[in-house]
């Protein structure tokens, strides 16, 4: 594809899109059969409507900063907003896809199987929230030597937002796990419309926002993840997965094991002096070796079961 310029990523994704399905077909399983059909054809596109639409307003998400931050302040404020929004995105990019095509089946699974899912599912919140919630905190605290460390100094003017923009990610990130849920009972629309709702909250911060500062954008993005959360909630309560009393309950070690791990970075930055050092990468692996053993010592105050659903994973 050399000498095809931009349209050489297309043509890339077409030949790969052309490659697994034949790779699909090829090395399909025993007994597998294609038989294209008609059948119930009403109820599944209804089905894979919703995700697609799900899917699309997914996307529109990552380019509203272009939109808004980009015509109000400059091209140069939306690039150093999309900078800081990379660390909270490279968590997710590896934690979340794992966690949707494992627990969407596993869910769907428990439904055929006569298990009620949602007997798990504050536990699953609950053990996901109290792993990566924090891990974020602590990206949070460590802003500074991360974003330098890994993209160089000319990129000083996006640390201001990163902590705002990873706290965000902590709050929402606590839901993955309902949306998975949501996906294995069959709640496409529903989860559609949860989205929806952020999206709608984030425009409207964008627009009153966008023109200010970048770090004010980044502290709006909070407030709509806070929204975005009170959405998840409601959503669960309305489909009787849980109630608002113990899905807060289930929250409170996470949030307790994230302030731990909060003050934990703070007091190391505070140690340092503060400002970005000098060298960060050492810095960046000092910080996380410290920070790793004040996660294990907060779960084991406030989250046990944490370790043992850990040390059963490592033992299989």
């Amino acid at each position: 594809l050399e000498g095809w310029g931009t349209l050489s990523m297309a043509y890339s994704t077409l030949a790969s899109g052309i490659t697994a399905l034949a790779v699909m077909v090829v090395a399909r399983p025993p007994h597998f059969v294609i038989r294209p059909a008609l059948v119930q054809w009403r109820s599944i596109s209804a089905f894979t409507g919703w995700v697609l639409a799900g899917t699309l307003l997914g996307q529109l998400g990552p380019r509203l900063n272009e939109l808004f931050v980009g015509r109000a302040l400059g091209i140069a404020s939306a690039a150093y907003l999309d900078r800081a929004e990379m660390l909270p995105r490279m968590l997710w990019n590896y934690a979340a896809p794992p966690v949707l095509s494992i627990l969407s089946p596993l869910v769907a699974h428990e439904l055929r199987s006569g298990i009620d899912a949602h007997s798990s599912l504050l536990l699953r919140m609950r053990l996901f929230g109290c792993i990566f919630s924090p891990i974020l905190i602590g990206i949070a605290t460590q802003a500074a030597p991360i974003l330098i460390g890994l993209y160089g100094w000319q990129w000083q003017a996006s640390i201001a937002p990163a902590p705002w923009l990873c706290v965000a990610a902590a709050i929402t990130g606590q839901f993955v796990v309902l949306n998975a849920s949501l996906n294995g009972l069959g709640e496409t629309r529903a989860l559609f419309f949860l989205g929806l709702a952020e999206q709608v909250a984030r425009v409207i911060m964008l627009v009153l926002l966008s023109w200010t500062h970048i770090e004010m954008v980044a502290i709006g993005a909070v407030a709509v993840a806070l929204v975005y959360a009170a959405a998840a909630i409601r959503l669960g309560t309305r489909l009787k997965l849980f109630t608002v009393r113990e899905v807060m309950a289930s929250l409170v070690p996470a949030i307790a094991i994230c302030a731990v791990v909060g003050a934990a970075g703070i007091a190391i930055d505070v140690a340092r002096g503060g400002g970005i050092p000098s060298h960060p990468i050492p810095a960046v692996l000092e910080a996380a070796a410290i920070l790793a053993v004040v996660w294990v010592a907060a779960v084991a105050l406030f989250q046990r079961s944490v370790l043992k659903a850990l040390w059963k994973v490592v033992k299989h």
